[in-house]
């Protein structure tokens, strides 16, 4: 909950859309046609509802390019924006002679202030290897190759999905999502480094994480982390492989000018997709009980319309 700022600031619940908010009073919610009945609904008065997709609309960066004067600027909260999103702003606003300005302090969370829920807390747990079909330190092995084969330094691993794949651990951060609110930074010649809120990591998380060789520090160091090795820092050369559509726009920044020597699509994305021998043993196993779910669904629905009972759509 701590994350729903749009829906703070807008009461427009949701799953996507973007939000604008100018110095001259103008309020704009983007998102697409699954949402455009329920912002209707929730947008309260003064908010206006741009309709993505629809002939005449038009886009985010278009609008803020359109409609601000040389000299003027727009701020973001470069840790909640993708790194393809802001690059392909900030070039459509540089066109109109306007900054985009990365933002240390996010302004919704200002007003929010004490109201705005904490961090999510939940502990991780193992993904067990009988599961997984690979240790977390094959994998790691795996990565390093690969990395040997851009001669990269490190790869930087900020998906969510990815570090749980990576490290075989799993996390109720996000709702109905098993992840874990991290970071991994895979050195190829170094350390691989999770950074995470170690509260969050029972003793046999962290034990075997460390029989995978892999260190631990603060969330909040991730970034400083990047930026150290990005420059040379701590024995690293500075070729480091980021994926600007699976990254924020705050480690892409932490890169420098240059930004990621290396910005193909992370290996882990391919090592996920190719499933291994209890990878596919687990996903049929999931596929009979889904279908056992579904059946007992649809046998309670025929007998619930068979005895007449009034019902809903939520029945």
């Amino acid at each position: 909950d701590c994350f729903m700022r749009r829906a703070f600031l807008s009461g427009f619940t949701g799953s996507a859309g973007t939000a604008v908010v100018t110095a001259a009073g103008e309020a704009k919610l983007w998102t697409d046609g699954r949402y455009f009945l329920q912002a209707k609904q929730q947008l309260p008065q003064g908010w206006e509802l741009m309709k993505s997709g629809v002939e005449g609309t038009p886009t985010v960066e278009d609008w803020l390019a359109s409609t601000l004067d040389k000299g003027q600027a727009v701020g973001i909260d470069p840790a909640v924006h993708p790194a393809s999103f802001a690059l392909g702003l900030r070039d459509k606003l540089k066109e109109r002679g306007v900054a985009l300005r990365c933002l240390d302090e996010n302004p919704v969370d200002s007003v929010w202030g004490d109201d705005r829920p904490p961090l999510p807390s939940a502990p991780a747990r193992l993904h067990p290897e009988s599961v997984a079909g690979r240790s977390a330190a094959e994998k790691l092995a795996a990565v390093r190759a690969e990395l040997e084969k851009e001669e990269a330094d490190a790869l930087v691993v900020s998906a969510l999905d990815e570090v749980a794949y990576l490290l075989n651990i799993r996390g109720g951060d996000v709702e109905r999502t098993p992840v874990v609110l991290a970071y991994v930074l895979v050195e190829r010649k170094g350390p691989a480094t999770l950074f995470v809120d170690e509260a969050k990591l029972p003793d046999d998380v962290s034990a075997a994480l460390a029989g995978a060789g892999v260190q631990v520090r603060p969330y909040g160091e991730a970034l400083a982390a990047v930026a150290a090795l990005a420059a040379g820092g701590g024995g690293g050369g500075g070729k480091v492989w980021l994926h600007p559509e699976r990254a924020n726009f705050a480690l892409h920044e932490a890169l420098g000018a240059e930004g990621p020597r290396v910005r193909k699509p992370s290996p882990l994305a391919e090592m996920k997709a190719v499933k291994n021998t209890a990878e596919l043993a687990g996903m049929r196993a999931a596929h009979r009980r889904d279908g056992a779910a579904l059946a007992a669904a649809l046998a309670g629905l025929e007998a619930s319309v068979c005895s007449d009972r009034q019902g809903s759509e939520v029945d």
